[in-house]
């Protein structure tokens, strides 16, 4: 017969106070398992968490005139539903780095980045700021193709030629210029006249890729902006002409909102003739523009020969589509049309207090 085993109570207090050490001390290792967990978690797991990032900002801050970079990444979906990661990187350049050496930083980029190893980046998209004659320069978007499968359509010889004609418009008189392979941008801040120099044409007319350019200022209290395409065609004189006929009427009471928009040569730059947009007339939404503001926007305006199409808003916006805030007139023949079935009420009484006063 098996003997019954016992214990006394001292030795079985014993080892229930060894046992629960032992639970005690498996404790904290669960405990720890559980951080490891947590912080795994928490921490990156794809490539897109840097992308690169350290290894683009490491190889940049080494090139001639970069003074400062900051890299931010972003994930992209592309069709086959696979991510894969972009980086976006802002270049601080030294001060008057020329086009040219702009130019030779990206295309060096360009050829040597693909080359990293460990860059999980399918492509990198450079922006380059710095002063230049003491306007702040902009170069947006230059695509570096990372991996095999990037392209670009991009045209090096393009971007290149619009850096080097924002650079002409460079000086003490234009607050900032940003440009791209497709866009040029001058903002000038407020001027006493319209600008020698206003930018109304092509940036790179000869380019396959179609090109624009804007130019913006404030005159007289009015925000002008003109904008040209790859077509157009448009004399200087011209919209010079306009904008200052324009700038010089009276408008309305409230001058906080006075716009003109001339767009030279249509909106996709296949139209030989221009457009122009001036907002900020006063009255209201419902009703259109203020009688007597428009008259003289519209006096100032329709004997112009370059302009096909004259918009008159009640509001400022660039590209007001109600046809209750603005009231708008097209020509035939270099001649307003008065035949249009729409040709009735204010925008009749407008158009006649106009002749008055032209």
């Amino acid at each position: 017969m098996n003997r019954l085993r016992q214990l006394s109570p001292v030795r079985y207090l014993g080892r229930l106070r060894r046992s629960s050490r032992a639970r005690e001390g498996k404790q904290p290792a669960t405990h720890l398992i559980a951080v490891i967990a947590v912080t795994l978690a928490a921490l990156p797991l794809s490539a897109c968490s840097d992308g690169g990032g350290s290894i683009i900002r490491s190889w940049l801050l080494k090139q001639d005139g970069v003074e400062k970079v900051d890299v931010t990444h972003s994930n992209c979906t592309f069709l086959d539903g696979k991510d894969k990661c972009s980086t976006d990187v802002t270049i601080n350049l030294s001060s008057n780095t020329s086009p040219d050496a702009v130019c030779s930083l990206t295309q060096k980029a360009d050829e040597e980045l693909p080359k990293k190893k460990r860059i999980g980046s399918h492509h990198a998209s450079l922006t380059l700021t710095w002063q230049y004659r003491g306007t702040k320069m902009t170069l947006e978007s230059h695509e570096t193709p990372i991996a095999n499968t990037a392209s670009t359509n991009k045209d090096p010889s393009q971007e290149c030629e619009m850096l080097n004609t924002a650079a002409e418009y460079a000086g003490e008189d234009v607050d900032e210029i940003s440009t791209s392979s497709r866009r040029l941008e001058i903002y000038r801040g407020d001027v006493d006249k319209v600008p020698d120099n206003l930018f109304t044409r092509s940036p790179s007319p000869d380019k396959k890729s179609r090109t624009e350019s804007w130019d913006h200022f404030t005159l007289n209290d009015w925000s002008v902006t003109t904008t040209a395409s790859s077509t157009t065609t448009a004399p200087d004189s011209a919209a010079k002409d306009v904008i200052t006929s324009i700038s010089q009427t009276p408008g309305p009471t409230d001058r906080s909102k006075l716009l003109i928009f001339f767009q030279l040569g249509g909106a996709e730059g296949d139209d030989p003739e221009s457009e122009i947009t001036v907002g900020g007339l006063g009255g209201s939404p419902l009703v259109g523009p203020d009688t007597d503001a428009a008259a003289a926007v519209l006096a100032s305006t329709m004997k112009q020969p370059e302009i096909s199409k004259i918009k008159l808003c009640a509001s400022s916006s660039k590209r007001s589509t109600s046809m209750d805030d603005c009231i708008v007139y097209t020509k035939k023949n270099g001649a307003i049309e008065t035949d249009s079935e729409y040709f009735t009420g204010r925008t009749r009484d407008i158009y006649e207090a106009a002749k008055k006063l032209s």
